[in-house]
């Protein structure tokens, strides 16, 4: 069969053209809005360009991140790697960031920080490696989406371990049962680690990582009996974590070895379950955030919002290009556009994953694309919640559009790997349709 000619711009962007639109789309809401709420930061630097011309070339190098992405991993052995690396360097940064603050790692030539570690809000998020400065916990959701996905997946032969334990507990178990056992077993453990790791500095993100994995566990179909298991005990330790939480003291908490942000889980707990109807709108200190958040949605709730650049309430909003980006789209955008459009192109990223999977007869691959797009998405429902005062405070960013250089690159990373499968998933098509054609040319 004669080869059709590909043009430069379906080289370059490979995958599926209908989540590159989407991504598109995305990043001019990103574009536009953090103009806008990034006027606080206007002020104090004096410069009126210097925040969104650094956020645009964020983007942009994400984009180039994307592409190089898309052509890099071709085969699943590709992607599984590239997963594994970047993970485990988001595994050893973490544990990094634990080390008390005597053993933390200092190290400067020349003046520049070769690695160093950063804070904010008083938890050690940050590690400044060669003069870059990253999230380390964001690397991690690649690697852990990743190693579940193999741990469900892999032949039987390929799970390490673990057999002569399952065994002990039912000799008569057959091969296919045991191993069924060890990977949803694994699955789980990969994730309660994840959580372990990152929980005492970022809650938040923690949950997610460790959510997302025992979502991929749960629905993979191993071991119906230890999924209900798993959920009665996550369950019943959610609800001990948050009783001890309210029921204990700050000092109690401090003299149990409790992490430091465990006293701000607490407050943030405390004034959730206190609200009310007279308690809703009270404006203080703590709740100066959630107030400001509710009436900049109240004003953008018609059809048409006041416009980019008419925001009122991103000069009384405090961290407003980062956790409350949402609250400014509605009010400058409208609820139309600003609210259901945005959810729209959210959800046809989370579709089009599933579309490719459904496509793709790799299991590992497909268990990919499935973590990765609902990563996004809760991540995004996460933080559009917050804005809307559904839940506490949990400082994630809404994805691809909130200020955060590190939370960006990763995303669009994600969406790299994705079009690199769904590029792998349309070459497998198209090879197939090919040799059906030849065969019946061949017949005939």
């Amino acid at each position: 069969m004669e080869r059709k000619e590909v043009s430069f711009f379906n080289r370059m962007f490979r995958g599926s053209k209908a989540l590159w639109w989407v991504v598109l789309f995305i990043g001019l809401f990103s574009a536009v809005e953090l103009y806008s709420a990034s006027s606080q930061l206007v002020i104090e630097k004096d410069d009126v360009n210097a925040e969104i011309s650094g956020h645009f070339y964020t983007l942009v190098i994400g984009a180039v991140m994307a592409v190089v992405m898309s052509h890099a991993v071709r085969t699943r052995r590709r992607v599984a790697m590239l997963t594994w690396t970047l993970g485990a360097v988001g595994m050893v940064c973490v544990l990094i960031l634990l080390l008390p603050e005597g053993l933390s790692p200092h190290v400067r030539v020349a003046g520049i920080p070769i690695i160093e570690t950063g804070t904010e809000n008083g938890a050690s998020r940050w590690i400044v490696l060669m003069g870059i400065r990253f999230q380390p916990s964001e690397l991690l959701k690649l690697g852990v989406v990743s190693s579940v996905a193999w741990v469900l997946t892999a032949p039987g032969r390929f799970v390490p371990g673990m057999k002569w334990l399952c065994r002990m507990a039912n000799r008569d178990m057959s091969d296919e049962e045991w191993v069924d056992k060890v990977r949803f077993v694994m699955g789980t453990a990969i994730s309660a680690v994840a959580f372990m790791v990152v929980f005492s500095e970022n809650l938040s993100t923690a949950l997610l990582i460790g959510g997302v994995g025992v979502a991929l566990t749960w629905v993979s179909g191993t071991w119906g009996r230890g999924r209900t298991v798993s959920m009665v005990a996550l369950v019943a330790m959610a609800t001990i974590a948050v009783a001890t939480l309210h029921m204990v003291s700050d000092e109690g908490l401090r003299r149990m070895g409790a992490p430091e942000r465990a006293h701000t889980w607490k407050h943030r707990l405390e004034e959730k379950l206190r609200e009310d109807e007279t308690t809703r709108f009270e404006y203080n200190d703590v709740r100066r955030q959630t107030v400001h958040s509710q009436i900049a949605i109240a004003r953008g709730s018609g059809w048409i919002g006041r416009l980019p650049g008419n925001s009122v309430e991103r000069d009384f909003l405090p961290q407003i290009y980062a956790d409350f980006v949402f609250a400014i789209i509605v009010e400058e955008l409208g609820f139309v556009i600003g609210a259901v459009l945005l959810m729209s192109l959210y959800l046809a990223l989370m579709w089009r994953c599933c579309a490719i999977a459904r496509m793709t007869r790799d299991n590992y691959l497909t268990m990919v694309l499935i973590g990765f797009g609902v990563l996004i998405v809760t991540q995004a429902v996460m933080s559009m919640g917050v804005a809307a005062n559904v839940g506490p405070v949990t400082g994630q960013p809404l994805p691809l559009i909130s200020r955060g250089k590190t939370s960006i690159l990763i995303t669009f990373m994600m969406i790299g790997i994705i079009q690199g499968i769904a590029e792998m998933t349309i070459r497998r098509i198209e090879n197939k349709k090919n040799n059906d054609h030849e065969e019946v040319e061949n017949n005939g």
